[in-house]
């Protein structure tokens, strides 16, 4: 993904320029963890927590729920990630 950058960027200013995108990349999943977690605030959480519950009762369900926020959230993290790595 990143290769073009690499082969136009002048050797000299390769770790300028490879801290900026990863700084850039950092900031948007940053955006990205606050606007999930604002969506799971307003609306997001009762839909979860439902489908959660519904899978299994009781003390089960509940940890399902909590399994599938947490899941949730780590996949709206993963396309930032995997930009960040590849950088």
């Amino acid at each position: 993904m990143f290769s073009r950058l690499k082969s136009r960027t002048d050797p000299r200013r390769l770790g300028t320029a490879y801290s900026r995108w990863d700084f850039a990349l950092g900031l948007a999943q940053r955006l990205v963890e606050i606007s999930f977690l604002l969506c799971l605030m307003n609306f997001l959480a009762e839909d979860i927590w439902s489908l959660g519950e519904g899978l299994a009762g009781g003390a089960a369900g509940q940890a399902a729920a909590a399994f599938l926020m947490v899941a949730a959230f780590g996949l709206a993290r993963v396309p930032a990630g995997l930009a960040r790595s590849s950088l």
